[in-house]
């Protein structure tokens, strides 16, 4: 580091005088000028483009875990070792990187801040001319110990008000954080406060409001439609006013980058000045070290020359060093205060745009609960309609139920019958297995027997056995089909009632069909009368209009006349005198008219009662319509004629009445020459025709109310016509209904009768089959019996006389024949346990046989034995042993050879009974495979 900072040695060190050593630290001041001058221009510079820091960038720096004096320290001696050497290059570079931004906010706050700044800068330059000037007395009054004292404590000075700075702004800044925190949390449990508030509200006012929702629907729609109109007006304000803080954060962010750079410049040039201070400090060493050997007092005066304008020089840094860190402590508490504005705007408009969004959602909620109430208030109408439809066909599907519940009774009575018929087959089935065991066991004590008899026995067996079975299935099968048959006449029975009962239904409503046709018919009618009325009501209403027209015309004629009249009357002023004799007459033939008039008049209110009364009476007879249809219509023919007389009189007094005001008219125009005179009277006459004229208006007026009139009782005819066209759709409608369900009750009765043929088509059936099987029976059995059966002729009307007749002659000879083989049976059981006694005691004899010749046998054997021991006494010892092993070898071979003789006799035996038990287990092989077979057969039959 030492060898980097080291400057060259400019000056010659043998020849340096102390002029030449006061002269440098006035080239270092003069340098120190210059560099303040380039810090002033880039104030200046700076003025358009510095920008307060954001919050972003303070909550950045916050969060780093190294502090602002480490930071600095850190660049300081990063940039330690390139900063003397490119001075000049950076200086350039620094005047040709000058940025000029605008700033986004408080820029006249800045530009304040920095004309103060460069006020300052202007009094420390003249401050800087006098300290100067002053430099030049006192270079020789202070030591090096002094100046190397008085430098240290600056900078430990320095440091401490670094320090203190930078605890100060960290604290700030970690408050400033805490309190955004809190700020927020507040602010969310709030928002979640309110938000759950209104939604037990809104979840209340429901169950409030519901009597009240169908009379404020519309204001509450209305009021929230301008809310919501408000509301998003709000919201687009908030959305823009947010894009233009997006934004100025933005500029605010690059306004810090180019004041951060600056300001890293700044200590850039800071830290230049204090590197060439330095370097001055170790030449000056230098040269004071390599100077001649002088006098004591000269090496301390040099020293004292040298390190006075030293320690000025380091006052004087100082002093500026401090004055530019409170420059920046105060624009940076401006910085703070300007950033918490910022933040506080911040904060409110984001406040606002959360209680926008809110506001919003609540009122979404709102008109969704609205609309959910309006759909569940339609959905329990449609509910409430279900309900009475579902109450009707409930009605119907109980009388269906009622029906089935009655099918599925009698269904479940005959499968319990089945299954009984199962389970007494089933225990059948289990007594005779039994009996086979117990069969077999007594065959297994009997092995030892004859084969004759087993055989016949075993036949025996066999032929019990099927025709105990074939009588069980008989039997059985004879009881389900009584059964069957009872339950088949019940069923029909009630089939032949319900379906008379289904007749009967079809007939009352072919009935109802026919008079509700009848009925039709007679509103067709009403309806074409009614159109027909409707049609002429129509034309008298386009009648009334045409007269209408024509009396607007006729006041438009009698208009033009009072014109002419007013023409003329000018004229008439001259001729009054001889008019007025003419006036009496004139005055009677008006009043005659007059006269005429309110006649006519009176008619016209006369035939308007009546058609009042007339529509009355309709009105009457429309509400009487089903009970007095021929009264009405002879009613309605005389009104008709009435009104077509009444109409005929009004045409007549109409034409009388244009024929009277065509003679008037006349008249009038030859008269008019001779009444000039009478303008008087002329005068009273156009009032009277004025009067005419408005009574002609207020007729034309009740005209008119008369014709709404017709055009309401019109409508109100019309609202009849379409309430009856609903009624008779109804009816058609249920009418509908009704056809189609006798359609579903003659599909059903159909399927019914089907069903009913189909069973019967299998009862048929199964009595075809067992009487096939009893007969089969029968045939079989009477082949090998010794009273065959014989068929008797039967002279029987009725077929199932003569099949129930035939059963029972063939069960009578089955039970006969079954008790003659069953005495047959025990009568061979008898011979065979006597045939078996016979042989235990036949056994027995060979048994006792068999003992006395062995005993026999060993008599003899002992007497030869002692002969031979009696006849070879004299013979030596070796052949009397020799005889006893011949002897011993001799009584073996016969023993072998009678125990040989008895093994064969054995396995003969065992042979005969093996065969014997095979035989046996065939024979109850083959009586299974019957038994399984009657079985199937059974199940086939009686599905």
């Amino acid at each position: 580091m030492s060898s980097k900072r080291q400057l060259p040695n400019v000056v010659d060190t043998t020849s340096q005088r102390p002029t030449e050593k006061v002269r440098h630290p006035n080239s270092t001041l003069i340098n120190t000028g210059g560099n303040l001058r380039s810090g002033q221009q880039n104030f200046e510079s700076l003025r358009p483009t510095q920008s307060p820091r954001s919050l972003l960038d303070t909550f950045r720096n916050n969060h780093d875990p190294i502090s602002t004096t480490d930071r600095i320290d850190s660049q300081i001696d990063a940039n330690d070792d390139r900063r003397y050497r490119n001075y000049e290059n950076e200086t350039n570079h620094n005047d040709a990187s000058r940025r000029t931004r605008k700033g986004v906010r408080f820029n006249d706050d800045i530009g304040n801040s920095l004309n103060f700044l460069n006020d300052d800068l202007h009094v420390l330059s003249t401050e800087h001319g006098k300290l100067r000037n002053e430099l030049k007395s006192r270079e020789h009054e202070r030591d090096d110990s002094d100046a190397l004292n008085d430098t240290q404590s600056a900078s430990f000075r320095q440091d401490m008000m670094d320090e203190v700075v930078q605890s100060r702004l960290d604290r700030r800044l970690l408050e400033i954080q805490k309190d955004l925190k809190r700020e927020k949390e507040q602010h969310r449990a709030q928002t979640t406060v309110d938000i759950q508030t209104l939604v037990q509200e809104l979840q209340r006012k429901p169950n409030l409001t519901t009597a009240f929702t169908a009379t404020s629907t519309n204001e509450d729609d209305k009021i929230l439609q301008a809310r919501l109109l408000l509301a998003e007006s709000n919201k687009q304000m908030v959305q823009s006013q947010l894009l233009n803080t997006k934004r100025q954060l933005e500029d605010a962010e690059n306004n810090k980058s180019a004041l951060s750079h600056q300001v890293t410049l700044l200590k850039d040039q800071l830290m230049r000045s204090e590197y060439e201070r330095e370097a001055m400090i170790k030449h000056r060493r230098d040269g004071y070290d390599s100077a001649d050997d002088g006098p004591f007092h000269r090496r301390r005066e040099g020293s004292r020359d040298r390190l006075n304008p030293e320690h000025e020089y380091l006052h004087i840094q100082s002093h500026l060093m401090k004055s530019n860190t409170l420059n920046e402590i105060v624009n940076f508490k401006k910085d703070l205060d300007k950033s918490e504005r910022q933040r506080d705007q911040l904060s409110d408009h984001l406040e606002e745009k959360l209680a926008a969004k809110a506001y919003i959602e609540l009122k979404e909620l709102r008109e969704n609960c609205d609309t959910y109430e309006r759909q569940n208030i339609k959905l329990q109408q449609d509910l409430s309609m279900a309900l009475e439809k579902l109450e009707e066909i409930t009605q119907e599907a109980e009388k269906y139920a009622q029906e089935l519940q009655l099918n599925q009774k009698h269904i479940a009575d005959l499968e319990q019958k089945r299954e009984e018929f199962k389970i007494q087959a089933q225990e059948t089935i289990k007594q005779w297995k039994a009996r086979v065991k117990k069969l077999e066991k007594d065959v297994d004590r009997h092995k030892f027997g004859s084969t004759q008899m087993l055989e016949r026995n075993e036949q025996l067996v066999k032929d019990m056995e099927t025709i105990k079975a074939q009588n069980l299935t008989l039997k059985g099968q004879i009881t389900k089909i009584e059964a069957e048959l009872n339950d088949s006449q019940m069923t029909r029975n009630r089939l032949e009632e319900h379906f008379k009962r289904n007749e009967n239904d079809l007939f009352q409503v072919r009935t109802v069909r026919t008079s509700q046709e009848t009925e039709i018919s007679a509103l067709k009618g009403a309806i074409n009368e009614l159109e027909s009325q409707l049609a002429i009501n129509r034309q008298q209403i386009e009648h009334i209009e045409q007269e209408k027209h024509t009396i607007q015309q006729m006041l438009q004629d009698e208009i033009r006349q009072k014109k002419q009249f007013e023409t003329k009357s000018k004229q008439i002023e001259s001729d009054i005198e001889t008019i007025n004799v003419s006036r009496g007459q004139l005055q009677t033939h008006i009043i005659e008219i007059d006269n005429e008039r309110m006649e006519l008049i009176q008619k016209l209110k006369e035939t308007e009662l009546e058609r009042d009364s007339y529509s009355v009476q309709f009105l009457a007879t429309n509400k009487a319509y089903n009970d007095e249809k021929s009264n009405l219509q002879s009613k309605f023919v005389t009104l008709e004629s009435d009104y077509e007389e009444m109409r005929h009189k009004l045409d007549l007094t109409k034409t009388e009445y244009t024929r009277g005001m065509k003679t008037l008219q006349m008249d009038y125009e030859n008269k008019i020459e001779t009444l000039k005179l009478q303008l008087s009277d002329e005068k009273a006459r156009i009032q009277i025709f004025q009067r005419h004229e408005n009574e002609h208006k207020k007729e034309i007026e009740h005209l008119q109310e008369k014709s709404s009139h017709l055009e309401d009782d019109f409508n109100k005819m019309k609202y009849k016509y379409e309430t009856i066209t609903r009624d008779f759709a109804e009816k058609m409608r249920i009418f509908e209904d009704n056809e189609s369900r006798l359609n579903k009750l003659n599909v059903e009765s159909s399927n019914q009768k089907n069903q009913f043929l189909k069973k019967e088509k299998d009862y048929q059936n199964a009595l075809h089959t067992v009487f096939n099987d009893l007969t089969y029976c029968t045939e079989s059995l009477s082949s090998d019996s010794d009273v065959p059966f014989i068929v008797f002729d039967t002279s029987l009307t009725n077929d199932v006389d003569t099949w129930l007749s035939k059963i029972k002659g063939k069960l009578a000879w089955l039970k006969q024949e079954l008790d003659a083989r069953r005495q047959r049976e025990s009568k061979l059981r008898q011979d065979l346990n006597s045939a078996l006694l016979d042989s235990d005691t036949d056994r027995k004899y060979f048994a006792t046989e068999l003992a006395k010749k062995e005993v026999l046998l060993d008599e003899m054997s002992k007497e030869k034995f002692t002969d031979l021991s009696h006849g070879v006494e004299g013979h030596s010892f070796k052949e009397i042993e020799r005889a006893r092993q011949l002897q011993t070898v001799e009584m073996q071979i016969e023993y072998e050879k009678r125990r040989a003789l008895t093994e064969d006799e054995k396995d003969r035996i065992n042979d005969r009974y093996r065969q014997q038990l095979l035989k046996f287990q065939t024979m109850i092989d083959s009586i299974k495979r019957d038994f399984q077979t009657a079985k199937t057969q059974l199940f086939t039959k009686n599905p």
